[in-house]
């Protein structure tokens, strides 16, 4: 959506260039998913460092001792360690590169702080204060650390619009791992295919591109009021998108393309929006249904 936005304001910019930026947003959503358990495991691991660090003190405070090395020895991340395909993922990934090592110190000495840490390093722990510690270390630590997010944003500009995406995907990997009477992380990694999901958008994107008149013939004489020129141009391309779903994705059920349309109009355009766009493609569907323009092949993928 964003490469089509840009076109709107400059139309010279080549489509060859957008649709590669697009496709590499596509595999950068997935670098941040690995760039969370990766960090996730490299704080966890950070306590064999401050041990050894401890250990070599003269005079050690009693905080100091205190602290043991149970968060590296959990099954979780003696899994995020070992599992071979892991390993392959973060280094053709280049994924330990984008967080500084002393982010990580930084983050272990604020998950330090934390009341489940200092307990989980005494006292006796089972499965389910280990998740909770994760999801501390994940969402009070990681995701609270504005020195973390700006090393991020270094690399992947698109993380604002990616956040949800990746947080949602990190805490259901840790979350399904708890679940598993044997826990096997690879199980638990997110099962999004991401070379269907570029395809699908690079061929979202070239079927808009080629598609503008058919489009504007489309949605002008639905607009009532409204003339084109004067409507909010990303609602105009959220219409036209959610368009291209109905009449060239066969495979996209009707009611998840208008859905998936609604929620983006709601967290990207005005506060009127999501009325204005959802009115305009409920007006645009019973049309092109009265043409028969819509034309899903699965069963009860056209209501």
């Amino acid at each position: 959506m964003q490469g089509l936005y840009a076109l709107e304001f400059n139309p010279d910019v080549p489509v060859s260039n957008i649709n590669a930026t697009l496709t590499q947003s596509v595999k950068d959503t997935y670098k941040l998913y690995l760039c969370m358990l990766n960090s996730i495991r490299e704080v966890a691991n950070y306590v064999w460092d401050y041990k050894t660090m401890v250990d070599g003190k003269y005079i050690k405070s009693e905080e100091e001792i205190k602290v043991t090395t149970n968060i590296a020895e959990t099954t979780f991340i003696k899994q995020l360690n070992n599992n071979s395909t892991l390993k392959k993922l973060f280094e053709n990934g280049k994924i330990t590169s984008y967080v500084e090592k002393s982010t990580i110190k930084n983050l272990f000495y604020e998950l330090k702080k934390e009341k489940e840490f200092k307990d989980f390093s005494q006292e006796p722990h089972n499965i389910n204060h280990e998740k909770r510690l994760f999801r501390i270390l994940f969402k009070k630590v990681i995701l609270k650390s504005d020195l973390f997010i700006s090393q991020l944003e270094e690399y992947f500009p698109t993380w604002p619009d990616d956040t949800n995406s990746v947080i949602n995907m990190t805490m259901a990997t840790i979350n399904e791992f708890y679940k598993l009477e044997q826990p096997e992380i690879e199980k638990c990694l997110s099962p999004v295919k991401w070379d269907e999901i570029s395809k699908f958008a690079s061929d979202l994107f070239l079927k808009y591109i080629s598609n503008q008149e058919e489009l504007k013939d489309l949605v002008v004489p639905v607009l009532n009021n409204w003339a084109a020129d004067r409507t909010n141009k990303l609602d105009m391309i959220i219409i036209k998108m959610a368009l291209i779903e109905l009449l060239y994705f066969p495979n996209v059920p009707v009611k998840v393309s208008i859905n998936e349309y609604i929620e983006i109009s709601k967290q990207y355009s005005t506060p009127k929006s999501k009325e204005f766009i959802n009115g305009v493609l409920d007006t645009l569907l019973k049309k092109l249904k009265r043409q028969n323009k819509i034309n899903k092949t699965g069963r009860g993928l056209v209501e």
